[in-house]
């Protein structure tokens, strides 16, 4: 068993302009901890960003037995064999790979620059993993829990100002919402796969794959569109399978 958690997704706290100390991102990950199995067949994945790339919190990590991979900043420190240089130094050589990973790079961290396909930049990285690719691998899951985070605050549902206090309150609030997000964004998948046709009375067939799904979704559904209720119709009824399939 497998989880992932994005510190960003676990709490909201409000301060001065500027990141939190790392101190305050391991206490936050802290009462995160809480949230999650203790048994030796749960596997833990820490995904941060920048700010969370803090020495604390990756020592924390190595405590529990979690996993960690945490984009940093290009002109972070790197040591190379005894030497030290900023690690996008490395650029150079992601001409011939996508990965280039320096073994306890950064402290007790292995250091990654990385260059997926379609970045224009690449994307230095401090983890615990063994294999710099599995790294990166699960790193591109936090564009998706980036997502659905995005969705739940500012893109969609606002749910910063619902003015509950109540945990439990908030948590099923929490369920609910990204349950409609993910039916949404579902619903936009399998439209995107229509034939012109079948999406002409919504939308313009030349522009939606510049859409993304949830966006797609809206359309369809603010056109009253027969297909979308077909599909979330037929979605409610087979969504462990479908789930399955797109996973």
């Amino acid at each position: 068993m497998a989880w992932l958690c994005h510190p960003d997704c676990v709490a909201d706290q409000k301060g001065a302009k500027g990141h939190f100390s790392d101190q305050v991102h391991t206490e936050l990950l802290q009462q995160a901890s809480q949230l999650f199995c203790t048994e030796s067949a749960c596997r833990v994945v820490v995904l941060g960003d920048g700010e969370f790339d803090g020495a604390q919190l990756r020592a924390y990590c190595q405590e529990l037995g979690w996993e960690y991979v945490l984009r940093t900043s290009l002109d972070r420190q790197v040591d190379f064999g005894g030497e030290s240089a900023r690690i996008d130094t490395l650029a150079p050589l992601l001409d011939k790979r996508r990965v280039v990973f320096v073994e306890n790079g950064c402290n007790d961290s292995h250091a990654i620059l990385w260059r997926g396909k379609g970045f224009k930049d690449p994307i230095p990285l401090l983890t615990n993993m063994e294999v710099g690719e599995m790294a990166c691998k699960y790193y591109k899951k936090r564009f998706k829990i980036e997502t659905l985070f995005k969705q739940l605050k500012s893109a969609g549902f606002q749910l910063q100002r619902s003015m509950l206090d109540d945990p439990e309150r908030v948590q099923n609030l929490i369920i609910v919402a990204a349950m409609a997000f993910i039916f949404t964004f579902c619903i936009g998948l399998i439209v995107k796969e229509q034939p012109a046709a079948a999406v002409a009375s919504f939308l313009r067939y030349d522009r939606m794959h510049k859409m993304s799904p949830v966006t797609v979704a809206q359309s369809a559904m603010a056109g009253y569109s027969d297909l979308a209720y077909y599909i979330f119709s037929m979605l409610s009824k087979n969504f462990a399978e479908f789930f399955s399939s797109t996973a």
